[in-house]
């Protein structure tokens, strides 16, 4: 894949943040900005399996209630595909330091 190529949609039924609230786990993709929240965790959505990096090939790009997975830079074939998946989800659910050894 080339830099700015489409890679895949992170999908699932939209929630209201204070459902996701009380829902918790780790699959729902808080749309910043706005009072919705994407659950993810049906297993259909295999781009809940994009794993965080803090130097991620991937980005994630908001289109109203949609997410879009974009590559980054050049990905190469088998190459696992990661984005950085913010502050607040890292504070909640990875801890001091991620195993690429930043934050």
């Amino acid at each position: 894949m080339k830099r700015g190529d489409f890679v895949i949609e992170y999908w699932g039924p939209v929630i209201t943040d204070e459902a996701a609230e009380k829902k918790g786990g780790k699959y729902l993709f808080d749309i910043m900005d706005s009072p919705w929240t994407i659950d993810g965790s049906i297993r259909a959505n295999i781009a809940r399996y994009i794993n965080h990096s803090c130097k991620p090939n991937c980005e994630p790009v908001v289109d109203g209630k949609r997410i879009f997975i974009y590559a980054k830079r050049g990905i190469k074939p088998g190459e696992e595909l990661t984005y950085d998946y913010g502050k607040d989800y890292f504070d909640d659910h990875i801890g001091k330091r991620c195993r690429c050894g930043h934050h």
